[in-house]
């Protein structure tokens, strides 16, 4: 038997004051909520209602149930809501892994909005280009920008960054832009090194509708994207990152 419904359905019997009233403001079956009775206080082992053709009346155990079944029911909805509620509105600690430049182009401007927007989040980020070790830095979340790593999680695509190949105008007057993959050859280009692997990540290109890499090499590589366009914009040489 399902307690919790036959307690509510007792409650609105007790209010009502009648069984068949109570049944139709349920949307139960004729006569359930009197089937429903009977079993409860077969299951108590106690009488809750005297009934008559013509009244119904709680009797002492009915009276004791009836308070403390009330007392339960209101309990019950209280956490139902607080748990609802957090639902609708956040709370509690967030613990997220993104990568330094994203953070800091992407993520730190929209903040003021996201806090506003869910006051209960104490949000921790931490601004690391590294596979996320949820385990052992407690992350509950992480963005990774390309290929997710192989982790038991569970991952989803949430937007898409156009990446760009750039130079400066000082480094451009003096080295002719490329036109083909074949030029870069002829460029100095800065690859930036994994910090997953170490080694430098291949620069994509679209060619005739399909995905390119290029092996980037060069005198001068970085793991900080953001030194790295420091470098390009100091007339480095040619770079390969997100816009």
């Amino acid at each position: 038997m399902d307690q919790l419904r036959a307690m509510r359905i007792f409650v609105r019997v007790a209010e009502r004051g009648s069984l068949s009233a109570a049944s139709v403001d349920l949307g139960l079956a004729r006569g359930a909520a009197s089937a429903i009775m009977s079993d409860l206080e077969r299951y108590l082992g106690v009488q809750l209602l005297e009934r008559s053709t013509r009244s119904l009346r709680l009797t002492d155990d009915g009276r004791h149930y009836l308070e403390r079944a009330r007392s339960i029911l209101a309990d019950v909805e209280s956490l139902e809501d607080e748990v609802g509620g957090a639902e609708r509105q956040p709370r509690g600690r967030l613990r997220v892994q993104i990568p330094t430049g994203l953070t800091r182009l992407v993520v730190a401007p929209a903040l003021p909005r996201f806090m506003a927007t869910f006051p209960e989040i104490e949000l921790e980020i931490l601004s690391r280009n590294n596979t996320p070790d949820f385990v052992a830095d407690e992350i509950d979340a992480a963005v990774v920008v390309g290929p997710v790593p192989v982790l038991d999680i569970v991952a989803r695509p949430v937007g898409r960054i156009p990446h760009i190949t750039v130079a400066s105008p000082s480094y451009l007057q003096s080295h002719k832009a490329p036109a083909s993959i074949e030029d870069l050859e002829q460029h100095r280009c800065i690859p930036i090194l994994s910090t997953a692997t170490g080694h430098c990540v291949p620069w994509r290109f679209r060619v005739e509708g399909r995905d390119v890499d290029y092996p980037c090499r060069g005198p001068l590589a970085f793991e900080s994207a953001e030194a790295a366009v420091t470098a390009a914009a100091r007339g480095a040489g040619l770079l390969q990152l997100a816009s």
